[in-house]
């Protein structure tokens, strides 16, 4: 019962790594996805500027 008990205990320890890392992962994957929204951004905000700038068609 007891070795039972310690394989369980194991397993949900080894599932609760799995889901920490799958969290991390999709931290991760927003973070990155934020930080290609903001540089699209202020790619955008520069195209702007120099479209002002220079006035093109």
């Amino acid at each position: 019962m007891a070795s039972r008990r310690r394989t369980t205990e194991k397993k949900s320890r080894g599932r609760l790594i799995h889901v920490s890392d799958f969290i991390t992962d999709i931290i991760a994957t927003i973070s990155h996805e934020a930080h290609v929204m903001i540089d699209s951004e202020k790619i955008m905000m520069d195209v702007f500027a120099f479209d002002s700038i220079y006035q093109l068609p």
